[in-house]
């Protein structure tokens, strides 16, 4: 049997099998769809067309023809005298980890100690939000912050998750969320496509990565933007008219924000308020991208948002720090309409770089806990005094962290948020520990 591409371009489409031989060998899927999606762009170009055709014929005779992967495979392998059987590979649960790496200290003397030169928005003000803290990282622990809310996910409810970045980074895993997710809240898990370049661009991609990452709703998993967007009017703030969703946002009655901490290269940080703006906002292959419209400042709803980042480096972060916190207001208020929503974030793994990076700088410090809230602000506001007065020791230090909020002014979404009075526009805090 002859294969269509050998038919057509035997030298390329010898070389896609033996690229895809070596990325199906090695990769994951959903990773394995991105480095080949990246390979075409930095050929010559006198061959690219050729190339991505290729490619195309090579995906299309996957299985199917005699210079399939399977027979690049067998034809690869060297022979062997005698087969000796090999007994299959037992199927392991991941088991669930509970961080060992937390603070003993308790979270108030902590934060009643403070840090030079930083001041805790903590308050006993009985006006004040809540935050719930424990310092347990585990199933058991997120359950308890999400009682202690006393929040009911009403009708049909969406847990929104960030899937996280293949190959290597620290989304939260299924182990940890899933009884949550499944036993307490009946949710259905939701995210939008990404910004720009990665394996979650698109849906189809995107739901590779939730199989690759062993969310067993893969399947059921909702992506708000797969079907078209839909546009929420911005009623206060200077940058954005309006927030851009994915249609199937209007699917659900109530939310679950489950968020993991971190910093992030624009922002400063990755929080309650970023999940509620970027995490829910249409990807950037979506007609009316709000990802675009967030980190442009609402210049642009398409990919040239990256262009104003070569402009003013400074100008563009604040911009899109403003827009987030924009955003957020206006998808929590539309949120507020129905069965309003609830904030948990984890403080685990506290890398610099956000769930976005495939490959983030590993955390200089140890885990510190679970935070949940009512109030995004509130939380995020929280989350960022529990960071930055954080005992230094020899191993455990937040300077890296602290250092990439501070250098991209990550402070400005909290007071921006304030000033548009995103959830009443409160920072301080009254902290109740679960422990």
């Amino acid at each position: 049997m002859v294969s269509v591409g050998k038919a057509i371009f035997p030298i390329h489409f010898a070389i896609i099998n033996l690229i895809l031989y070596f990325f199906h060998s090695f990769l994951s899927k959903s990773t394995e769809l991105c480095a080949i999606c990246a390979i075409i762009p930095a050929m010559r170009k006198h061959t690219a067309k050729k190339l991505a055709l290729s490619l195309a014929l090579a995906l299309a005779a996957h299985g199917a023809y005699t210079l399939s992967l399977s027979d690049l495979k067998q034809k690869l392998r060297p022979k062997q005298k005698t087969q000796i059987p090999q007994k299959p590979r037992e199927q392991k649960t991941a088991p669930v980890v509970v961080s060992s790496a937390v603070s003993s200290i308790p979270i108030e003397n902590q934060l009643d100690e403070g840090a030079e030169g930083y001041t805790v928005s903590k308050t006993t003000d009985p006006s004040a939000p809540i935050v719930y803290f424990t310092r347990n990282i585990s199933p058991e622990g997120l359950i308890a912050v999400y009682r202690a809310l006393g929040f009911n996910a009403s009708g049909r409810a969406g847990v929104r998750i960030n899937s996280g970045e293949p190959p290597k980074s620290n989304y939260l895993r299924p182990e940890l969320i899933s009884r949550l997710v499944q036993n307490e809240i009946k949710g259905t898990l939701i995210d939008s496509n990404a910004a720009d370049g990665g394996c979650r661009k698109s849906s189809y991609m995107h739901r590779q990565v939730l199989k690759d990452h062993r969310f067993s709703s893969a399947e059921d998993f909702v992506i708000l933007d797969e079907d078209g967007t839909e546009k929420i009017p911005v009623t206060a703030g200077t940058n954005l008219k309006y927030a851009s969703v994915g249609s199937h946002f209007f699917d659900f009655d109530s939310y679950v924000l489950l968020t993991h901490f971190s910093g992030d290269g624009t922002m400063g940080f990755a929080g309650a308020i970023e999940a509620l703006s970027l995490g829910l906002s249409s990807g950037i292959l979506s007609a009316d991208s709000g990802k675009a419209l967030v980190y442009s400042g609402g210049r642009t709803n398409d990919s040239t948002f990256q262009d104003y980042e070569k402009d003013d480096k400074a100008d563009y972060r604040r911009r899109a720090q403003e827009s987030a916190a924009e955003a957020a207001k206006a998808i929590f208020d539309e949120m507020a309409k129905k069965g309003g929503a609830a904030f948990i974030t984890v403080l685990n793994k506290l890398s610099v770089d956000s769930d976005n990076c495939g490959l983030p700088a590993p955390s200089e410090m140890n885990d510190v806990g679970i935070c949940a809230s009512l109030d995004p602000l509130a939380l995020d506001q929280a989350c960022m005094d529990i960071i930055f007065t954080c005992p230094r020791t020899e191993g455990n230090s937040a300077s890296s962290l602290t250092e990439r909020i501070e250098s991209r002014n990550g402070r400005h979404i909290l007071e921006h948020a304030e000033k548009i009075s995103l959830a009443g526009g409160k920072r301080h805090y009254r902290l109740v520990s679960l422990d």
